[in-house]
């Protein structure tokens, strides 16, 4: 069995991934803004908010920095009384206290097994990385992704935005400067939260920019309020016009965008219809008991086939599994190439999924320990090849 921990993982890495992260934090966002701070519907509105950002925090660690920063907004925000402001904070920390505890009785129960896979396992695995040279220099890829596209065209909208803004600032109405602030410290807690990580991918970058776009809204609106007000909506057109110029330059620089959106005609196209499908062919050409050998646990379990717990976190930990003690190894119920034959000897598979693992020296190793001459060899398009005991 796997540790609870490890379930924990598995189950908040493949359901919930991170863009979910990101519409509670908009969500929360959305509720924080709407709130009127001198109705009693402001409680529940709060311990929304921080249920949300509890659950948020939970499924990704880092998100903890946003969660701070919306507990250190709602205490600085304007309150009659110090009393009025300790009583805005106590639902969101209720909220908080009450959604932590399953997760704080999972930890309790996995004990070190916790500590292994949110530290010490990532922390080998970055060394791995770096060794087989597939880390990128954050700096570099920072700058890299602020070259594309996507990210030019948000920083010609900023920049444009700004300069209106401090050129039009005398005639602009007055607009809640705090909630623009907080908006811009979102941006910038998950720029952090994109360098945190000992490893850096350029997906982190994404994180920041539906934030970014958030922040468009009110130098829009003020434009709109100054047109509303002098009856002149030039500057507010041209805000637009800059805008949708920079949206359809990013639409024309990613026309792959386009072209999947075609697959939405094609159901039989899409990927956890194929995937389906394929994990169903595997099920039944798989003899008992179905135990499958493989990286990506996704075919056989879709499938309704057994897999090797030890292999249920997929490649990452079983490239760093025989750095892991011997005691770490038990404890996390993991293994690595090198101790990958005696647990196959003890329990043989009935089949072997590869061609799912970009480095396919790791999959060459579970067909040299596994697979015997005599197997079928099947091979699915645009999918896994898998080799059938017989």
């Amino acid at each position: 069995m796997l540790p609870a921990s490890s379930c924990m993982y598995l189950i908040l890495s493949s359901i919930m991934p991170a863009d979910v992260v990101i519409l509670c934090v908009v969500l929360s966002f959305l509720l924080f803004i709407s709130t009127d701070f001198k109705q009693k519907s402001r409680y529940w509105r709060i311990a929304v908010i921080g249920g949300l950002l509890t659950l948020a925090t939970c499924m990704r660690i880092t998100t903890a920095l946003v969660q701070l920063l919306f507990l250190a907004a709602l205490v600085s925000w304007p309150a009659e009384s110090v009393e009025q402001r300790i009583k805005n904070t106590l639902p969101f920390l209720i909220a908080t206290a009450v959604v932590l505890i399953w997760p704080v009785w999972v930890i309790a129960l996995s004990g070190k097994a916790f500590l292994l896979n949110l530290i010490w396992i990532p922390r080998l695995y970055g060394k791995w990385l770096h060794e087989v040279g597939m880390v990128h220099n954050k700096l570099g890829l920072t700058l890299s992704a602020f070259k594309t596209p996507g990210y030019l065209v948000l920083i010609v909208i900023t920049i444009y935005l700004c300069v209106v803004m401090i050129w039009q600032r005398r005639k602009l109405a007055k607009i809640n400067s705090r909630i623009i602030l907080f908006a811009a410290l979102l941006v910038l807690a998950f720029f952090i939260i994109a360098l945190i990580p000992p490893t850096m991918w350029r997906q982190y970058l994404a994180m920041p920019v539906p934030f970014i776009i958030i922040c468009f809204a009110y130098p829009l609106l003020c434009l709109r309020q100054l047109a509303d007000k002098a009856k002149n909506n030039k500057q507010f057109k041209m805000a637009c016009g800059v805008i949708a110029a920079c949206v359809a330059l990013s639409v024309v620089s990613y026309p792959l965008v386009l072209y999947r959106t075609i697959m939405l005609l094609a159901p039989e196209g899409w990927v956890p219809i194929r995937v389906h499908k394929i994990s169903q062919d595997i099920a039944e050409e798989t003899k008992e008991p179905k135990r499958i050998l493989t990286l990506a646990p996704l075919f056989a379990i879709e499938g309704g086939c057994e897999i090797y717990t030890e292999l249920s976190c997929g490649a990452i930990v079983y490239r760093i599994g025989d750095r892991l003690s011997a005691w770490n190894r038990d404890i996390t119920h993991t293994v690595g190439p090198g101790t990958l034959p005696k647990l196959v000897e003890k329990e043989p598979p009935s089949a072997v999924i590869i061609n799912v693992e970009g480095m396919k020296f790791l999959e060459e190793h579970l067909i040299k320990t596994a697979v015997k001459p005599d197997w079928e060899r099947k091979v699915y398009e645009n999918g896994p090849v898998v080799y059938f005991r017989r």
